[in-house]
């Protein structure tokens, strides 16, 4: 019976994941154009990704979104988590406020933020005219417009990093914190001694799942490129998910994106290795 209910799961994740990822895999070692036969290639595509100057920006500019995501997101949702970690009256509205931007739809958080952000008739812009502060041209500037896409993306996703920080923070047995109280420590000391080290499994799930959700980024990049103006021109946008979309949908090279995909897989895998090798010096789990 047991493997009666779990024969929907399994069948599910072999035809939606696993045979998909299958070939995914084989068409990588072709050319195909999604109108005529594939043509056997052999490592032609993977060559191709080495030298191809333009995924190299792609890697890098994802890269810059990545680390922005990383040092803004996590400590932001820590911080939110714990102003919101208190019995005050009315603190589930301010958590439920904290959630509207996570459920909401990314292409209207998108085109709110474009107006938000518009060089011209921007109300961010104008707020700053009002203390006689330069307005800027946030996502058509090819220097500032990958900062800005970061700072959007953390806002929206920052109440659900602050979900899984508050579940953390709410585990931490009290009676650390009041024996802590009772031999002297400061706030800052419980802090450091306390909620730091009994949060670092949840820092750890945050950071894993931040990374991998930073490189598969897609859905900012692909509504400010094409209404970014001058910022889509230079491609200052492009991430490595976009410019494979671009490959395979807009140039018809399906086995090139199809490369480009496991080239993702392999720096996603590499670097949640990584992770899970360092995790050990740091990550407390208790005795």
């Amino acid at each position: 019976m047991g493997l009666l209910f779990v024969l929907p799961v399994v069948l599910g994740t072999l035809i939606l994941n696993i045979a998909p990822t299958f070939a995914t895999f084989g068409i990588s070692f072709t050319h195909y154009d999604l109108l005529t036969a594939p043509e056997w290639a052999g490592l032609d595509n993977y060559r191709e990704l080495l030298q191809d100057q333009f995924a190299h920006a792609a890697l890098r500019n994802t890269a810059v979104y990545t680390i922005g995501s990383v040092i803004l997101g996590i400590p932001a949702g820590l911080g939110l988590a714990l102003l919101v970690n208190t019995r005050l009256p009315g603190i589930r509205l301010i958590r439920i406020v904290y959630i509207i931007p996570v459920v909401s739809s990314t292409i209207a958080v998108a085109l709110v933020w474009q107006w938000i952000l518009n060089g011209k008739l921007g109300l961010l812009n104008q707020f700053l005219k009002m203390f006689g502060i330069q307005g800027q041209s946030w996502l058509t500037n090819p220097n500032i417009a990958m900062f800005s896409v970061v700072f959007i993306s953390v806002w929206q996703g920052v109440g659900y990093t602050m979900l899984l920080f508050l579940a953390g923070l709410q585990s931490i047995p009290e009676s650390l914190y009041e024996a802590a109280k009772i031999d002297g420590g400061g706030r800052f000391s419980r802090f450091r001694y306390i909620t730091l080290p009994m949060l670092s499994p949840t820092t750890f799930f945050v950071l894993i799942i931040t990374i991998i959700s930073s490189f598969q980024v897609f859905d900012f990049i692909y509504i400010f490129t094409f209404t970014g103006g001058a910022a889509g021109r230079l491609r200052s946008l492009d991430v490595w998910v976009f410019y494979l979309y671009q490959n395979a949908f807009s140039f018809h090279k399906m086995g090139y994106a199809a490369a480009m995909a496991f080239g993702l897989f392999v720096v996603i895998a590499g670097v949640t290795f990584i992770q899970w090798r360092a995790s050990k010096h740091w990550v407390f789990y208790g005795e």
